[in-house]
Order: C-alpha cells, then structure tokens, then sequence
C-alpha cells in the first residue's frame, strides 16, 4: 500500500511540475499590448518632429506592412525586410542589415505613432492609413 502511495505521489508531483513549467511558460511570453493585424496596409507620414524642441522634420516615410513583411519609402531610398511586434516595440530587420526596434506609442485602426532614435535623437512619427 505505501509503494502505491510513493508512486501517485511521484505522478502527481511530475503532472504538477509539468503543469508550473507550461503556466510559467505562456505567463513569460512577452507579447504586445498593440494588435498586429492592425498594422497591415499602407500607411502615409502626416508628422515627423523632434521630440525634445517640437521642430519638424520634411522627408518622406510612407510605410506598408503585410504579414512578417515591411518596406519603408523614404523618397530616394527604399528599405525591406521582415518585422515583429513585442512588447511597446515594432522591431524590424532590413534586408541584410541588423535588428532595429521603434516604440510604439499608438496603433489604432485609421493611425499609427511611433518614437524614433535616430542618431542619438528621438523623433516622433505619426503616420496614418492610406
């Protein structure tokens, strides 16, 4: 009767264990506050500015987004490559290049507003659907 008892209690303890691990698990995931399925479509810069003085910024950087897929016209350049959301971050990695992220502070159905370091400033964008 007790090696009965011993062995429940090791399944027991093992289904416990394995229950802890696969709750820690999905709890750990970190995932983004911001719904992905938003940010597929075309998007056309409204503002660019510096976040500190307020100064605007001219340029072009109208963006789109298709599932895992990016590409960003900067007027006399292009950039492609893949992205994901996680965390407040859009992160993207152009073509041949290294990871980068942006903040997301907004991402709504008709606008998206991002913070930028860009050489050791922060810019602010904010773009809207096209």
């Amino acid at each position: 009767m007790s090696r009965l008892k011993l062995q429940n209690s090791r399944i027991l303890f093992s289904w416990h264990c394995l229950f802890s691990l696969c709750a820690l698990f999905l709890f750990s995931c970190n995932t983004s506050p911001f719904d992905a399925h938003l940010m597929t479509g075309q998007w056309k810069l409204k503002n660019w500015v510096i976040e500190q003085t307020g100064e605007p910024l001219k340029g072009t950087m109208d963006m789109s987004f298709e599932t895992r897929n990016y590409a960003i016209d900067y007027g006399s350049e292009k950039e492609e490559g893949v992205y994901w959301l996680m965390g407040e971050y859009l992160h993207t990695i152009e073509k041949g290049a290294q990871e980068k992220r942006v903040k997301m502070l907004r991402l709504e159905k008709d606008s998206m507003e991002l913070l930028m370091n860009r050489g050791g400033r922060l810019e602010r964008i904010l773009l809207t659907r096209q």
